[in-house]
Order: C-alpha cells, then structure tokens, then sequence
C-alpha cells in the first residue's frame, strides 16, 4: 500500500483504532520488505558461478549470512540446490546445513 494512501486513512476521524494499528503494521512490513539489499548483476553472477562450482568440484566457500543474531559465517562446500525455494544446502564441517539465499550477505571463495 502507498505511503500516500496509509497517510490518508490514518487522519480520519472515522477510522476503529483496530484499523489504524492493522495499517500501521502493512506499513511497517512494506517498510521492512523493502529494506534488503539490492544487488547488481556481476555480483549475483559471481555468487551463481561460485556456487555452481561448489556443487560441481567440491570448491569450498564461504557464506555471511543475516540471522536474528546478527552476521554469521558459514563454511563448507555445496551438497545441494532447491531453486523453487531459493535453498542451498551446504555440507560443513559439524554437518548438512539449509541456508536460506535471501539471508546472504556476501559469498566468497574460502582459502
């Protein structure tokens, strides 16, 4: 919803408090929806390519991921792929882990 309309609902007198809350919170998940980072081409394209040779040659990488506790890094090598869900699954060294890729900061070759 546009900031223009929440703003013109939110100023009548007419509306129930429950309503004015409901359209306080879409707001605010709009708000957070739209806050991720937006990545450009050649990066998305070096994350597929390291990725892809993960899976394929055992390359290890690693990956920073944005959790409820903040940063992590994960390190391992790719073991498998769910593109419908936008999931990897990465093999480390304490076991098989599913990473969301929507949580991923950056991707690197690990050394």
């Amino acid at each position: 919803m546009s900031k223009r309309m929440t703003n013109q609902f939110a100023c009548s007198s007419m509306m129930l408090p429950e309503h004015r809350v409901e359209l306080e919170k879409m707001s605010r998940e709009e708000r957070q929806k739209s806050s991720g980072p937006v990545w450009d081409e050649q990066v998305l394209e070096l994350w597929e390519c390291l990725l892809q040779q993960s899976y394929t040659r055992g390359l290890k990488i690693r990956i920073m991921l944005e959790g409820q506790d903040g940063l992590q890094e994960v390190e391992g090598v790719v073991c498998g792929q769910d593109p419908n869900r936008h999931r990897i699954k990465v093999n480390t060294d304490t076991g098989c882990r599913v990473l969301e890729l929507k949580a991923v900061r950056a991707l690197e070759a690990a050394d």
